[in-house]
């Protein structure tokens, strides 16, 4: 058995678990692989765009023998071949332009109003659940499953996103902040803050360092925790 399709079978379990929760009309692009697909009917995917090299084309080929033994098959009539990226930007270029087509597919589920047009101004990480898992040495430890909830304008319908999901569609700076009473904390990057202070913009009474919980004792999401923030008074106290 060639090496491609024995890369594919150790993850046969996997691979139909999402190809059988695939939606009909959404895409699929294994992060890395080159490659974009996209399910047309129950069983049957289309190949929409792979990059024209050898190695991406053996991959595929490993894929399709895979999917036909699941009961699955994929179509490559009417792929659309890009370039061989000739850099690593271009290859990261090639492989956002996928996310992007996928992205854009995202849906409500109420009433396929896009989810990238959804209004994500006052949304803010929000914790799911928290489940006890088993770390390196064995031992049971919380762990805090964090989303971002979007409110469909259309339907009223809400969707949790995942934190990956939600910055693909919606970018990072929304995600790095925190609403704690009546206070917004905004993380900035370093670049920003550097720009602050050189511009004369800067006022230390109105940023704060995050520790391990909001001011009010709250849980926050890992990623903010220790965190230089801006704050934002909201008017009215909302």
């Amino acid at each position: 058995m060639e090496e491609e399709n024995v890369e594919w079978m150790k993850n046969a379990e996997w691979v139909k678990n999402h190809l059988d929760s695939m939606n009909v009309d959404s895409y699929w692009s294994p992060d890395g692989m080159g490659f974009l697909l996209k399910k047309v009917e129950d069983k049957q995917l289309v190949l929409v765009r792979c990059i024209n090299h050898y190695t991406v084309l053996r991959s595929i080929s490993g894929l399709k023998t895979l999917v036909f033994d699941l009961g699955y098959s994929i179509s490559d009539e009417d792929i659309e071949f890009d370039d061989v990226p000739i850099n690593s930007a271009d290859a990261e270029r090639i492989n956002d332009s996928y996310k992007q087509i996928i992205v854009n597919n995202w849906k409500c589920e109420g009433c396929d109003f896009p989810i990238v047009e959804m209004d994500a101004s006052s949304v803010f990480p929000t914790l799911i659940e928290t489940t006890e898992l088993v770390d390196d040495d064995g031992n049971m430890v919380e762990y805090d499953w964090w989303g971002m909830v979007l409110l469909c304008p259309s339907c009223g319908h809400e969707t949790t996103m995942t934190i990956e999901n939600f910055t693909n569609s919606h970018g990072e700076v929304l995600l790095h902040r925190i609403k704690d009473g009546n206070t917004i904390y905004q993380a900035h990057t370093r670049q920003v803050l550097v720009d602050l202070v050189e511009s004369g913009e800067y006022d230390a009474s109105k940023f704060c360092l995050l520790g391990s919980t909001s001011p009010s004792g709250e849980k926050i999401p890992l990623w903010m925790q220790g965190q230089y923030c801006e704050m934002s008074i909201l008017e009215g106290g909302e």
